[in-house]
């Protein structure tokens, strides 16, 4: 599978750290498209971002049954069968933590109409929006300056994950690979 960027420090014009035996973390990034193309976007309005629902793989569970699960807590969707795309990498320097993300491509199959989120995502103002690919593009590059209400330690992890999912989004439109999904995928 292509990796399709690594995130650092240097992005953010920041000076990496040393790393000593970094945490390793796996992650599935989600790209659900609905029949009318827009996609699901998750906001938590008291940060201030928007990003792809997604999260961290749990115990042995493997890439798409996370995604499916992360689909499932962020968005209120139940969705076919997911397509793997791409796979992006983060490297935390400051946090001594290096991420590795599978990206998937599914078509939702049944919006439950209800979130199922942590309590802090609740409390951070958790909510679900559909939009354009591009629309979401925009929102989520634009959340990149708007970041708010965060510690220099939450805003530095929080930068990353908006800058991934906006990278992932942007490969995802230039590849061409959001429009007419088939169900069965």
């Amino acid at each position: 599978m292509e990796i399709i960027a690594n995130i650092t420090d240097e992005i953010f014009g920041e000076v990496p750290a040393e790393m000593d035996n970094p945490k390793q973390s796996v992650g599935a990034m989600d790209i659900v498209v609905r029949e009318d193309g827009k996609i699901a976007l998750f906001n938590e309005a008291n940060k201030g971002d928007f990003k792809l629902p997604g999260g961290g793989i749990e115990g042995d569970e493997d890439p798409a049954k996370a995604f499916i699960r992360e689909v499932y807590e962020e968005a209120g969707c139940e969705v076919y069968e997911p397509k793997e795309i791409a796979i992006i990498k983060e490297e935390r320097t400051h946090h001594n933590f290096v991420q590795t993300s599978h990206v998937f491509v599914a078509k939702l199959k049944k919006d439950c109409g209800e979130l199922h989120l942590t309590a802090k995502e609740k409390l951070w103002g958790g909510k679900i929006y559909w939009k354009t690919p591009e629309e979401a593009l925009a929102l989520i590059e634009e959340s990149l300056t708007k970041l708010k209400n965060l510690t220099s330690e939450n805003l530095y992890h929080l930068k990353f994950m908006v800058m991934r999912d906006a990278k992932i989004l942007a490969y995802a439109i230039e590849k061409d690979l959001l429009r007419d999904i088939s169900p069965s995928l």
